[in-house]
């Protein structure tokens, strides 16, 4: 009798002593069926293709990375000749017709004006020839130097003037690219890359087993 009692003592002892320890020396079983083990194999390996972001960034494939394309509706020229200037972005000089130049209005195109020494008379206050005009009562015209003309105030002489259709653009801008000619890729908004999920851990960030 008494060795039965010692029987069933050292077995309790023995089933705490396993309990303690976790288990009989196999993966200690969790409560959804899961070993230690496995938990450590779904916990897996930094992926080394995303650095454990879980997406990587790749050239946009729609526009190879140059984040635009051409703009279909102008073809790449971003708009249209101006009809007005015919696409120079100037046009003739309406002030001066064209010659870049005016009659100087202070002489009316003569090249002269009156002796300012001799006031137009020719002679001085001793009443000789005057030395300025030499008797003739005239000098050149101090404002256009004796050529009559003066340079046209609106072009500056260049006898043209900036298009006020097309304000010196020399076409009438793309509605739909502005003028740029090009449109911002729509899958990477114009960056030229774009954001995808790792192929590798499938946007985990980490490699497993299973």
């Amino acid at each position: 009798m008494r060795s039965r009692l010692y029987t069933y003592i050292i077995i309790a002892v023995s089933a705490v002593l396993v309990a303690c320890s976790g288990g009989s020396g196999k993966d200690s079983v969790r409560g959804d069926g899961s070993s230690s083990e496995q938990d450590e194999r779904r916990t897996g390996m930094q992926c080394s293709v995303c650095d454990g972001e879980g997406v990587v960034i790749e050239t946009c494939a729609e526009c190879g990375g140059t984040g635009g394309h051409e703009c279909d509706e102008c073809n790449g020229r971003g708009g249209t000749d101006c009809n007005y200037c015919r696409g120079e972005g100037s046009s003739m000089c309406m002030l001066c017709s064209g010659t870049g130049r005016k009659l100087c209005y202070n002489c009316n195109g003569s090249g002269h004006s009156t002796c300012s020494a001799c006031m137009g008379s020719g002679r001085d206050y001793a009443g000789n020839i005057c030395y300025a005009c030499a008797g003739g009562g005239q000098s050149n015209c101090g404002y256009c130097y004796g050529s009559g003309y003066i340079k046209c105030r609106d072009c500056g002489g260049s006898a043209r003037q900036q298009c006020t259709f097309c304000q010196g653009k020399g076409k009438d801008e793309c509605a739909k690219c502005e003028g740029e000619g090009q449109l911002n890729c729509v899958p990477c908004n114009g960056s030229g890359k774009v954001t995808l999920k790792c192929h590798e851990c499938g946007g985990k960030g980490v490699v497993t087993d299973d």
